[in-house]
């Protein structure tokens, strides 16, 4: 099963974090969104608006990072990073 980790860092430190589950049998910008939303929810913050960068860097390296500036309302954090794993005993191919 895929996993999402969200960071929100201040001033380069760590202020919370939440793991959430992610649908592996969807397509990558749905994935992320969905982990997204799930991950917000837990941190109680907006969910931010998803580009094709962020969809690029998250099949990519699955790991993706949003500034303040991709969220539409204000946030207390300099930047919120997610990362894509997979904690399956049978590791798959992720995405």
């Amino acid at each position: 099963m895929l996993k999402f980790w969200m960071r929100l860092y201040r001033d380069g430190k760590l202020q919370r974090d939440a793991v959430c589950d992610a649908d592996e049998k969807l397509p990558p910008a749905r994935v992320l969104e969905d982990g997204l939303k799930a991950c917000c929810y837990e941190l109680d913050i907006p969910n931010p608006v998803v580009l094709k960068k962020h969809v690029s860097d998250i099949r990519q390296y699955h790991l993706t990072r949003f500034l303040p500036d991709d969220f539409l309302e204000s946030v207390s954090f300099d930047r919120a990073e997610v990362t894509l794993f997979d904690d399956s005993k049978n590791k798959k191919r992720m995405m």
